[in-house]
């Protein structure tokens, strides 16, 4: 992680020797996420260690030597030892929070370099190293004689250096091949953009009938002619016949045509039962698989998204198309045979990343929080990737090829269907009510805006979820009431902060002056969505409202005479929230 972000050095640069640090640095991250067996080397400097670190770990030390020499007398002096011990304390206080600064110093660095450098790479100069650094490895081949220099098949190992260099020439010469030609054979489907085994099934076969030439597109099936894929047919295909069936439901299979049989007392016991029989063969392991890894990767990446400072909206976006492009892999083949249990598994880490992309509460609903950050639900995505994806796969097995003006068109008219879906979607949402009705009625202006981003104060008005007295007695159970501390009113809400509470009259008279006497939510996000002027007076209104708000909350909490319920939390994602506060 930290040899990622090595600055990009200045000057001239030798790029035999950029690639040859940059193999260093990654056997070094990987020497140090998997050591080598071998010797205990002593331990190493961390990253965010520093001389003044130094210095008050060395006094603290002094200091814990000075108490423990104490406490071992004969007679021990109890006055001494106590004097010796706050000392002791008062230098351990201060190695922690120099150490926890000196930590969070370091994050922030970090965070910042992702608004300019997102992956955190070097490869940043042009050039080709001279020489490809590569070992070579004789592999065993099974069956032959070990004696033979025949029997062994030489398997090159890369470094990374050298497979990024070879990425960006096959990219180059792809490039070549198709613009400039001669291309590969059409015959051609495997390692190429744009086919794949499915492409292949879809292709037509010729053959001949009487006094003519006649055309069938292929859907499914082996290719005829060929000797091993009947049999490798046969071996992908057996887990089907193996499977577990209901009582009086089998199947037969003759290659590729499988009937499931069934047996039942009347017609509609029988029919009953066959539908319940081919019920399995969804794509239910495929996202039983999938979801770990998408949960895994979006907590991964949250981590790097706080809702106070961090990456900008550029970035946070970036890092959610990682993992939905991980969630829409293959997305034509079984995007209209979703069920409603994977679109849960789809729902979950996307609700994680389009809450850090919001800088949104984590209690904030799936739909709410899709509609702040502008991304539609993924199983609607899913579709639009089909459509274009077989628009332009049908007009390949006509013997056309699509302009990309055309292809372009077919995703903006997609888009446009997916919108219109996604509204329909929103008309009775199940949670989130108060965001929805907002921002359902704008929704096309929304997502396409320009300009105006989210912050972590405005969001807490849009959603509802913040430093409000509904908010946290019912749904945080920091409070006991919902009362407003500020005017006594009985329920604080984010719309009696926005409109009604007179301790915020001077804020909001300059915000009427910007968007209007009407201050429903409705009428405030059509007003942000008009204008880059009325967003920032919105989000200026938020900013100092609700800093203040929070302000009072946290002195609450430090109040040694508060309720139980409302004493300060300790916890880690506490404090380093904490930290990130302005003085």
């Amino acid at each position: 992680m930290v040899k990622a972000w090595l600055p990009i050095p200045e000057g001239p640069v030798v790029v035999d020797a950029e690639a040859e640090a940059m193999g260093s640095a990654m056997v070094e991250v990987c020497d140090a996420a998997m050591p080598r067996a071998g010797p205990i080397l002593p331990r190493r400097k961390v990253y965010w260690w520093s001389a003044e670190l130094a210095q008050l770990r060395e006094s603290c030390v002094s200091a814990r030597r000075r108490y423990t020499h104490c406490r071992r007398r004969r007679i021990r002096d109890v006055p001494e030892e106590e004097r010796l011990y706050a000392a002791y304390s008062v230098a351990t206080k201060l190695l922690q929070g120099a150490i926890a600064r000196a930590k969070d110093q370091a994050e922030e660095e970090m965070l910042e370099t992702l608004n300019s450098d997102p992956w955190g790479g070097r490869i940043r100069w042009g050039g080709f190293p001279a020489v490809e650094v590569g070992e070579t490895r004789p592999t065993a081949k099974g069956g032959a004689t070990s004696s033979l220099a025949l029997a062994y098949r030489p398997i090159v190992l890369l470094d990374e250096a050298s497979k990024l260099f070879e990425r960006v020439v096959a990219a180059r010469l792809v490039r070549h091949l198709v613009g400039v030609g001669p291309d590969l054979s059409d015959h051609q489907f495997g390692f190429r953009q744009g086919r794949s085994p499915l492409t292949l099934l879809r292709r037509a076969v010729r053959y001949p009938a009487i006094g003519e030439w006649k055309e069938k597109e292929l859907s499914c099936g082996v290719p005829q002619g060929s000797v091993l894929g009947p049999l490798l047919w046969n071996i992908g295909y057996d887990w089907v016949l193996r499977g577990g069936n209901l009582p009086g439901v089998s199947l037969v299979c003759y290659a590729d045509d499988t009937l499931v049989m069934t047996r039942g007392s009347t017609f509609r016991e029988a029919s009953i039962r066959a539908t319940a029989g081919v019920a399995r063969w969804t794509f239910r392991e495929h996202f039983k698989a999938l979801a770990p890894k998408l949960t895994g990767a979006a907590s991964a990446l949250s981590r790097l998204l706080p809702n106070v400072g961090g990456p900008n909206v550029g970035c946070r976006r970036l890092y959610a198309g990682v993992v939905r492009s991980m969630a829409l892999y293959g997305a034509p083949i079984w995007a209209d045979c979703l069920t409603a249990e994977n679109q849960a598994q789809l729902r979950r880490p996307q609700r994680v990343m389009a809450v850090r992309l919001a800088r949104a509460y984590r209690s904030v609903s799936h739909g709410a929080a899709c509609v702040l950050a502008g991304t539609p639900p993924w199983h609607l995505d899913a579709e639009v990737l089909a459509d274009v994806y077989w628009r332009v796969a049908e007009a390949r097995a006509r013997g056309m090829q699509p302009l990309l003006e055309e292809v372009r068109q077919w995703r903006l008219d997609s888009c446009l269907l997916l919108l219109q879906k996604w509204k329909e979607s929103l008309e009775a949402p199940s949670a989130g009510h108060w965001t929805i009705e907002a921002i359902r009625p704008v929704l096309e202006r929304w997502v396409g805006r320009k300009e105006g981003f989210l912050s972590f104060h405005l969001t807490q008005i849009l959603s509802g979820h913040g430093c409000f007295g509904r908010y946290l007695s019912r749904r945080a159970g920091r409070e006991p009431t919902a009362e407003c501390h500020e005017c006594g009113d009985a329920e604080d809400t984010a719309l009696h902060t926005l409109a009604v509470c007179p301790a915020w009259a001077e804020q909001r008279a300059a915000l009427v002056a910007v968007v209007g006497n009407d201050l429903s939510l409705p009428a405030v996000v059509e007003a942000m969505v008009g204008g880059e002027r009325s967003w920032k007076a919105v989000a200026s209104f938020c900013e100092v409202v609700m800093t203040q708000k929070e302000a009072a909350e946290r002195g609450r909490e430090e109040d040694p005479a508060s309720q139980p319920m409302r004493r300060k939390r300790v916890g880690r994602r506490r404090l380093a929230y904490d930290r990130r506060l302005p003085p």
